[in-house]
Formats: structure tokens, sequence, C-alpha cells
């Protein structure tokens, strides 16, 4: 299982929003302190098609990723599934 978070043209608003600074510094310190390995969290989306998107609902999963390649400057990243941790909620 992989995740990619690219664009190919960057949206300069989505860079700068608050929950994508937040993103960043969790994910740099899941890479400075954790070997790049952080727990994957589901967020379900009120509307899809909402610019901004509000959070309808949000659980923890039983996975845990690895950070592949991760651009500082936009908080765009690649991860893989290193492992599941016992069992999924739900």
């Amino acid at each position: 299982m992989t995740y990619q978070d690219y664009k190919k043209t960057p949206n300069q608003e989505w860079i700068n929003r608050p929950g994508n600074h937040e993103r960043l510094e969790n994910l740099l310190w899941a890479r400075d302190h954790c070997h790049g390995l952080f727990r994957v969290v589901m967020v379900v989306p009120k509307d899809a098609e909402s610019d901004p998107r509000e959070i309808a609902e949000c659980f923890p999963t039983n996975r845990v990723m690895k950070i592949i390649d991760l651009d500082e400057l936009t908080g765009e990243f690649s991860a893989v599934l290193d492992h599941l941790e016992g069992p999924s909620p739900g």
C-alpha cells in the first residue's frame, strides 16, 4: 500500500492553510524522531467537493506508514505501508 500526495500544479491557497502547516509539522516530526513512521488517521469530509473541506468524522487505523519522500516547502509527500498493529477499530 502506498500513498502519494503530489499535485501537478501546487495550489498556493492549500499550501498556506493552517491544516497543511500542522500536517507538515507532524510529518517532519515523524521523519526526524520516529524513523519516518506515522500512524494513519482516516478522515471523512462532510462534502468532498467543497474547498476548504470540513471533517465529518475521523478515526485511527491500525496502519503504520513510512515517509519515503517529503517536500518541506509544500507538505506534499509519499509513504508506504510499514506494518499493521493490532485489530483495526470499527
